[in-house]
This record gives structure tokens, sequence and C-alpha cells, in this order.
């Protein structure tokens, strides 16, 4: 299986890639808007999706990953169609996505991972101005408090995540939205200037993050449940609240050793060496400047940094802001009832639907995903323990994080939930300000 990824990245997709972006210039010579497509008003350039270039499990979403054609230019209105969903994020444009019919994009137990499922059944692109966007999104009427209810629920990655995400979607009661691709963009855009973004100069970033939540949840009468991304994503939990007040956010977690070696078996040695220096670039400024310090060539202790800088945004706004919760992977094992009695609790549902939601704990919940149990049978890792011993001495020095035990569990995460209550820690770590 690792040599058929490996042959998948190095031959495969840069060679679809390559004809595609040939074919693509072709077709941009013959199909492109002109000036007589925009005099009607309209600002969502559409194209019709030829063919999909996309060739492996985890890939960026992007509108290069698609042979398409120009057809038409239309009013913005469109991005309110039921069918309509944003994709991704670039620097001059949102771009969404119209999906073939009969499909859920919502429905996380059919489809784990929203992004990969808006890929696989996109039928038509559309290009929209970060302008237009903002422009129509304020045009919109919210309601008092200020927009629809949003839950967000960041993490680190491979810690139980879409589980909690399958117990909610069980209950019914929120429209579940599984990892949108748009909140990674958003966090690229925001952490990768080289300075640091204080609280006056991220003001020019709200309006970003509000339009790109407000579109999501675009169906103001409902209640929305949202798990954002693992990656490079915490930073914005400085931001989110202050775009949107009234958005709840929550936290959960895994002890490291586990969730690295998770990690390996899911990516596969080869796509987890090239990738995990790359994760590290999309970090806010500051994480980047402490890698400068710490910076070693092995992929596993790259991987254990990154986890540590998805920490420590949540331990720096914890400490002015105790209504943030922390739930953890292991918490959950040790305590069904009590951790999703809580959780439902703290997201506004009732008791009644517990029973519900725990049924989520009967299947595997990434079965419909690349990600499944099932394709990762077989596949066994170890994580060295000098790799283990190195995060847990960068952790204590560089971030105030506490590693412990044989897991290298983070023993000081602020506002943590157990079965006897909450864990309240000083541990907030050693910036000033914000992760950003």
């Amino acid at each position: 299986m690792y040599v058929q990824q490996i042959f998948t990245m190095v031959v495969t997709m840069p060679l679809s890639l390559m004809i595609g972006k040939l074919a693509q210039v072709f077709l941009n010579i013959f199909y492109r808007p002109s000036k007589e497509h925009f005099k009607s008003g309209g600002s969502v350039v559409c194209y019709d999706i030829l063919m999909d270039f996309k060739q492996a499990v985890v890939q960026p979403n992007s509108i290069h990953m698609f042979l398409k054609k120009f057809t038409k230019v239309v009013d913005i209105s469109v991005i309110d169609d039921s069918d309509v969903t944003l994709y991704c994020i670039n620097s001059k444009n949102f771009v969404f996505v119209r999906t073939r019919k009969g499909v859920d994009l919502y429905d996380s137990i059919a489809h784990p991972i929203f992004f990969m499922v808006q890929h696989e059944t996109a039928i038509e692109l559309m290009t929209v101005p970060h302008s237009a966007v903002f422009e129509y999104v304020s045009r919109k009427a919210l309601p008092a408090d200020h927009g629809p209810s949003i839950t967000l629920l960041y993490n680190i990655s491979r810690c139980g995540s879409t589980l909690v995400t399958s117990m909610v979607a069980k209950t019914k009661q929120r429209v579940v939205i599984s990892e949108p691709f748009a909140l990674i963009n958003v966090a690229e855009i925001i952490n990768t200037p080289d300075r640091h973004v204080s609280a006056d100069l991220s003001s020019e970033y709200y309006e970003l993050i509000r339009s790109t939540l407000l579109v999501l949840a675009k169906d103001y009468s409902k209640s929305y449940f949202i798990k954002v991304p693992g990656i490079i994503t915490a930073s914005l939990l400085h931001l989110a609240h202050r775009s949107l007040p009234g958005v709840k956010e929550l936290f959960l977690y895994r002890a490291l050793k586990p969730t690295v070696s998770s990690l390996r078996r899911m990516m596969g040695p080869a796509f987890f060496w090239v990738t995990a220096e790359v994760l590290l670039l999309g970090h806010p400024l500051k994480y980047r400047q402490i890698w400068k310090l710490v910076k070693v060539r092995d992929p596993q202790r790259k991987v254990f940094f990154q986890f540590l800088c998805q920490f420590h945004p949540f331990y720096i706004e914890a400490r002015t802001r105790r209504e943030l919760k922390s739930y953890s992977y292991e918490s959950l094992i040790r305590d069904k009832e009590g951790f999703c009695r809580s959780f439902l609790a703290d997201i506004g549902i009732g008791q009644e639907f517990q029973e519900v939601a725990l049924s989520a704990l009967d299947r595997d919940s990434q079965e419909n995903s690349a990600m499944s149990r099932k394709r990762l049978l077989g596949r066994k890792d170890t994580v060295p323990l000098e790799a283990c011993e190195w995060a847990r001495e960068v952790g204590r020095q560089y971030f105030n994080i506490q590693l412990e035990g044989e897991d290298f569990m983070v023993t000081n995460c602020p506002n943590s939930w157990e079965s006897y209550g909450l864990v309240q820690s000083q541990g907030y770590g050693t910036f000033e300000g914000t992760a950003l």
C-alpha cells in the first residue's frame, strides 16, 4: 500500500496535474469571461467541472484540482442555493461548488469529511471576489444575537473529533459540518504574514472570518455544529468569537504519542515525511520563530511540534475565557456517559438525546472515508521514545505544556473536563497577548 502511495505522489499526481494545467490553459483561451458577461451586475463566475485531478487521500482543496470550462456570470444570490456550498478560499476569491442532486453533504454519518465529499460530487465551480461576499453578507439581516447558533469544535486531529461529531449528528439537533476546508484557508491567510498580529491589527481579519462562518452556516434559522480541521486552525480561537459574538467554542485533544502514531498510520511514512515541514509553515510567526530555535530533521518531532502549536492558542485564550472548555479522548473512553452528558449540555442539547448520541460509539465514525479502521487495519507504527522525550522538553521549555505518562498526556490543559468535574490549570503558556 505504501509503495502505491509513493507512486501516486511521485508519478501519478504530478503527471495528471501537469496534463490538467496544460488542458486548462487551452480552455481558458477559448472560454473565459468578458466585460459583456459582467454588464448584468453579476459577480459570480461559473464553470462546468469537466474532470477531477485529485489523486491523494488528503489533498488541499483548490480550483486547480479541477479541469473546468467557463460558462456564465450570475448574481451572488446563487450562493444561497441549497446545493451550493463554500469549498475553499484563496487570496482573491471565495470558491463555491454545486454538488450532484441527492447528495446530503451535511450527513456526517455517511460523509465524515465535508471537503472530501464536496470534491467527489462537485459538478459546477463558482468564484466570487472577497469584497462581493463581504458586501452580500453584510446586507443580510441577522438575528438579534448577531448570527446563527454556531458551535466550533477545535481539535488536534486524530483525537476522536470525528466520533464526537457523529455523536452530535445522531441527535439531529444540529446541522453538522465536519471539516470545511475553508477554515484552513482562513487560518493560512491569518497565520502566514511575517509579522505578529496584535489585537489592533487583527481587526482586518474579522470580516473574513465572519463572512466565512455566515456563508457556511447560511440558514440563520438553524443551529450549526462545525468541526474545525485539526491543523493550523487553533489561532482562530482568538478571532472567531470577536468576529461573530455568540459563537460557542470547545477544544478536544488526546495524549500526544498515540496521536502521532495514529496520524503516521493514516498518512503513511512517505506522505508523513513530505508534509511534516509544510504544516509547520502554516502556523503563526511566534511558533515559526520557536521552530527556528529547535529545528530538527526528524519528521515525527516536526509533527509533535505541530500538535504543540495547535494546543497552545487554546491555552492562551483560556487564561481569560473560563467558558472555553476542553475535553480529552481519554476522558471519553473512561466515562462515555459522563462525557456525552456534559458535552451535549455544553452545546445546548438536552439529556433526552444522550442515548441516541452514544449509539455513535457502536460504529467506526470514519467508516465511509479514506481514514476508516478497515483501511488502516494492519498498518502498525511505533513512535520512538526519543521523539517523545524531545516533545516533552520542548513543550515544557517553550509552551509550558506538561506531558506526562507513557502516552505523553497533557496534564495541565486548562478548563479540562473529567468525570469528576472541571480541572482548572494555570498552565497557560509563556506568551503575552495572543498566539498571533
